[in-house]
């Protein structure tokens, strides 16, 4: 079980979500990581960042999201607060080091 990520992954919602929701569905989830059954990641729909625990075909399943969103809205992982304190969590309970770098140019 861990916080899992992908590169560049993005796409935008085909509905629209209701608050309260606990699933949303999007154009193409091809650019989003395979989640086993405990996994989890974390995607941007607007100013909301919501954890999804699972990816079926273009359905992402989450926790209840807290604002309405409408169809072709973007949906993406982008580094979030949310998302480096899970993967900082799940690394120190491993006890896997990780480190990391940043360029800045």
């Amino acid at each position: 079980m861990s916080v899992k990520v992908s590169n560049n992954a993005t796409t935008i919602l085909s509905a629209n979500v209701s608050v309260g929701a606990t699933s949303f569905t999007v154009d193409s989830s091809s650019s989003f990581p395979t989640l086993s059954a405990s996994d989890w990641t974390y995607v941007s729909l607007d100013t909301e960042v919501v954890k999804v625990t699972a990816i079926s075909g273009n359905t992402f399943t989450c926790e209840p999201i807290t604002e309405s969103h409408l169809t072709g809205e973007g949906v993406e992982i982008r580094m979030t607060a949310e998302l480096l304190n899970d993967f900082a969590t799940d690394t120190e309970s491993t006890g896997t080091s990780v480190s990391m770098a940043i360029a800045l140019g």
